[in-house]
């Protein structure tokens, strides 16, 4: 019987599960449908411990559809949120002691709370609100720092975000605080050369770097990078425009799924359950970029991304370094629900037999976490001339062949353009009002 009902629980729907109606519906472009399946989500918006999650998805959403405004607020609403739970009570987590961690307020991963600045300033750059992009860069900066001051000592801790540093430094280039974008590039290679699991060094923002080094004239820089990177920088050398940067949004991330397994201990039934990511690849979709002077003779580039942050990536490399963490929690937790479990059989053995049932079904692993963010982000940076210049771009793995043309009169000054790719069938990209000078 006890195994039976083991069985049952290990088939309870993860939060993950959950998430997948809706989705499902935003992959297939089904908007309003995602809509209605996230309001009616009562484990999001009638559940307080998962307020935070809720705001979360809810801005997401909002973005992925350029409710702009909604977003907005929304994310800064979680932003609000997440600092006020970053610090769990001693009431939390003694309950979660006892029963699991999903009774606790979901506080957010250290990375999710970065998160939430990284797609705020992504949300700026669309909508061509750079004084607000700047904000936000700085914002990033500071979260790290907190991130690195209250994790100082804990080896493998996740301090930095490299895809986080180089967007920031990007914003600060666009903004001409030139100094800024410099030591936010320095930071962003140094996170990505030491082994980063989120994305590998993307060739940009090595040119970035020495672009603004050469600039800056800190030949203590380009000299390095020169060395160590001959062939990118003899290629940003040759250049003297600031470009065209094109970032693009990935379908979402996979979530967190539950693993099992039940033993004997002194003929009771035990569970120890612990959160897993399933390895499943999503590379990013296959598309088609053409830049074209308008006058005189300039070679015709195209385009392939680099994918800088892989959130799904990021996450198991988090979930790695807690595991020994949360194994340590989880046998202590089930040692004492051991020991209140034999203490009841003592006193009454249906009351033995309760606790344990009652302990099987409590024994469950968080597997809660941000379903909506997008699971890939991938940049390009091209460094252009001034001048006036075609942008053709199109998916082939569209259901409906779109070809999308803007015209870019790019001059000494950073542009931006953002694709969004997670839905199957649309395409969706956005030239910077602000930050370009398209009117």
């Amino acid at each position: 019987m006890l195994l039976g009902l083991a069985l049952t629980m290990a088939s309870c729907q993860t939060y993950s599960h959950k998430m997948s109606p809706i989705k499902d519906a935003l992959y297939a472009g089904q908007m309003s449908s995602a809509e209605s399946l996230l309001e009616g989500a009562s484990f999001l918006v009638t559940n307080k411990k998962n307020r935070l999650l809720y705001l979360l998805e809810r801005a997401s959403l909002y973005h992925y559809q350029r409710q702009y405004q909604k977003a907005e607020q929304t994310y800064q609403k979680a932003a609000d949120l997440a600092s006020k739970l970053y610090t769990k009570s001693l009431s939390q987590g003694a309950m979660s002691f006892v029963v699991n961690d999903s009774t606790m307020d979901y506080a957010g991963e250290d990375y999710e709370i970065i998160a939430i600045h990284t797609m705020l300033s992504l949300l700026y750059v669309e909508m061509g609100e750079l004084g607000k992009a700047q904000v936000e860069a700085r914002r990033i900066n500071t979260r790290l720092r907190e991130l690195a001051r209250d994790t100082e000592g804990k080896i493998g801790s996740y301090e930095r975000d490299a895809f986080a540093l180089y967007l920031s430094g990007l914003i600060f280039e666009a903004s001409k605080d030139y100094d800024s974008a410099i030591v936010d590039y320095r930071k962003a290679l140094a996170t990505y050369e030491n082994q980063y699991p989120g994305g590998t060094t993307p060739d940009g923002l090595i040119m970035s770097l020495y672009h603004l080094a050469k600039k800056r004239r800190r030949s203590d820089i380009f000299s390095v990078l020169s060395k160590n990177y001959p062939s990118l920088t003899a290629a940003a050398s040759r250049v003297s425009g600031a470009g065209l940067v094109v970032l693009a949004k990935g379908y979402p991330v996979i979530g967190k799924e539950s693993e099992s397994f039940f033993f004997n201990l002194d003929n009771q039934v035990l569970r120890y359950s612990w959160p897993v990511i399933p390895k499943i690849y999503r590379a990013m979709p296959e598309y088609r970029f053409r830049i074209e002077k308008k006058s005189g003779v300039s070679p015709t580039v195209s385009g392939s991304f680099e994918v800088a942050q892989d959130y799904d990536d990021l996450a198991r490399s988090v979930l790695a370094e807690r595991r020994l963490a949360l194994t340590a929690k989880s046998v202590a937790r089930l040692v004492l629900k051991h020991r209140l479990a034999h203490e009841a059989g003592e006193m009454d053995p249906l009351l033995g037999i309760a606790v344990t049932i009652m302990n099987l079904f409590s024994e469950s692993a968080d597997t809660r976490s941000w379903n909506l963010l997008p699971g890939k982000i991938a940049i390009k940076r091209y460094f252009l001339e001034p001048g006036s210049y075609l942008i053709t771009h199109s998916s082939p793995g569209a259901e409906s062949s779109q070809v999308v043309k803007k015209v870019l009169n790019q001059g000494r000054d950073l542009s931006f353009m953002v694709l969004d790719y997670t839905h199957k069938s649309v395409i969706s990209p956005k030239v910077s009002r602000v930050l370009s000078a398209v009117p």
